[in-house]
This record gives structure tokens, sequence and C-alpha cells, in this order.
């Protein structure tokens, strides 16, 4: 007794089997290094908004205020440190709006 093959099968099969292995082979591929001048990025980022070290030092304070009100709250005091500089931004924007 003889084997009967299935040529379509066998066909789809193969098929198959290479496009898994052209798609694996395109995820691996790694696109070419390119030189990346550091200096310009940096002058590009101080030139866009300067450097974040000074937004930090702003957090660093309002959350060093946000502390302090809540240990005020456990204790029982009521008024809340950090409702004064919120006040005093608004002013602050009232007046360049009155500009």
């Amino acid at each position: 007794m003889g084997v009967t093959r299935l040529k379509r099968k066998g066909l789809r099969n193969k098929a198959n089997a290479k496009k898994r292995q052209d798609k694996i082979k395109q995820l691996t591929k790694q696109p070419p290094i390119k030189s990346v001048d550091v200096e310009a990025i940096k002058a590009e980022f101080e030139k866009k908004g300067g450097s974040k070290k000074a937004d930090t030092s702003k957090t660093k304070e309002e959350a060093a205020v946000k502390k302090d009100a809540a240990e005020d709250l456990k204790k029982g005091d009521t008024t809340a440190e950090k409702k004064e500089p919120a006040k005093a931004q608004v002013k602050d924007t009232k007046e360049k709006t009155e500009e």
C-alpha cells in the first residue's frame, strides 16, 4: 500500500511556515544605530524650557507645606497653611489680568 500525499495541504503548511519565519525576522530586526549629538540635544532642551531642577524645588516646598498642614490638622489646628500660598497666587494672576 502506498501513502497518498496531500499536495495542497503541504503547500499551505510550507506557506504558513514561511510567513511565520518572515514575521519573526522582521520583528527581530534592529534599526541602524545613528550617531546622536548629545550637546545639540542639551542646547535644544535649554532653549525650550530650561532644566527641571528649578521646578523640583517648587514641588519640594509645596510638599513640605502640605506635610506641615497635615500635621497641624492631626493636632487639631484648623487653619491650613497650604491655603495661604494659593491665595497669593490667585492675587498675582488677577493683577496680571487687570494690566
